[in-house]
C-alpha cells in the first residue's frame, strides 16, 4: 500500500487490486484509485481513495472462462451433445450437432428438445423427459427400444442416446450425447438376412453361453439383441 501512496503521489494517480476477507469469512475483491489532490490556499494537498466491490465483476470473469473452457470440450466431443434444463429447453449444443442436424447452434438455443423429436413420438416424449428430471442419473434412452432422430430437412436416423445429468451448482442440467447408428443397423440387417439364409442351424451366444440369436427358421433362441455390439466393438 505504501509502494501505491508513493505512486499517487509522485504519478498523481494510482491503483490498486486486492482480496480482502469478510467478517464471514468470504472473500471480497477490492480495487482501490488513488489521485493526488493539489494543495489550495486554504489546505493542504491529501490523496482521495476511492474503493470499489469488484467480486461480482471477477466471479463473473471466472465464470466466462470456466464457460469458455466447457465450451470447448464439449466441443471435443465424439458424438452431438445436447444440454437441456429441466423445462426441457435447449441450453447448449456442440459443433456435432449442427453437423449431425443441420441446424445452426442459435436456431436451437432456447428451443425444446422435442424439435429433435420426430413428429410423430413429440406428444409423449415430455412425460418421458419429465419422469427422468424427476429421477436423474447416466443411462441410456429407451432402453431395448429403436430410437429416432430428425434432422432441420425432415429427414430420421435411428439414434443411440446417453443420458446424464450435470449439476452447475445451481440447477440441474440434463446432457444427452447422441449417435447415428444408421451404419450400424445396416450391418445388423445385412447379417440376420445372412444368418436367416444359412441352410445349417446357427445359434450365437454371449460369453456366459446365453443365446443371444438364431436363424430365423429355427427360431430365436433368446433376445436377438446385443449381438452387433460385441462383435462390432
Amino acid at each position: 500500500m505504501r509502494q501505491e501512496l508513493a505512486g499517487a503521489i509522485k504519478e498523481r494517480s494510482s491503483t490498486l487490486e486486492t482480496i480482502h476477507r469478510r467478517k464471514d469469512g468470504s472473500a471480497v475483491h477490492v480495487i482501490s484509485s488513488m489521485r493526488l489532490v493539489a494543495a489550495m490556499p486554504d489546505r493542504d494537498s491529501f490523496i482521495a481513495v476511492c474503493i470499489q466491490d469488484l467480486t461480482h465483476v471477477r466471479t463473473l470473469e471466472a465464470q466466462v472462462a470456466n464457460d469458455a473452457l466447457f465450451r470447448g470440450l464439449l466441443d471435443a466431443a465424439p458424438d452431438a451433445m445436447v444440454i437441456v434444463d429441466r423445462d426441457g429447453r435447449i441450453r447448449l449444443v456442440n459443433a456435432q450437432v449442427e453437423k449431425l442436424f443441420g441446424y445452426e447452434r442459435g436456431d436451437l438455443l432456447g428451443r425444446h428438445v422435442e424439435l429433435l423429436v420426430p413428429a410423430r413420438f413429440r406428444e409423449s416424449h415430455p412425460s418421458h423427459r419429465n419422469h427422468y428430471v424427476g429421477d436423474p442419473h447416466s443411462r441410456p434412452m429407451g432402453m431395448n427400444l429403436k430410437l429416432f432422430a430428425v434432422r432441420k430437412d425432415g429427414s430420421e436416423f435411428p439414434a443411440e442416446i446417453s443420458l446424464a445429468p450435470l449439476s452447475t451448482g445451481t440447477e440441474v442440467l440434463i446432457t444427452a450425447a447422441i449417435r447415428d447408428v444408421s451404419e450400424h443397423r445396416k450391418l445388423e440387417a445385412k447379417f440376420r438376412g445372412f444368418l436367416e439364409a444359412a441352410p445349417d442351424a446357427i445359434v450365437i451366444v454371449d460369453g456366459l453361453g446365453q443365446g443371444l440369436a438364431a436363424d430365423e427358421p429355427h427360431g430365436v433362441v433368446g433376445p436377438a439383441v446385443g449381438v452387433f455390439p460385441r462383435i462390432a466393438a
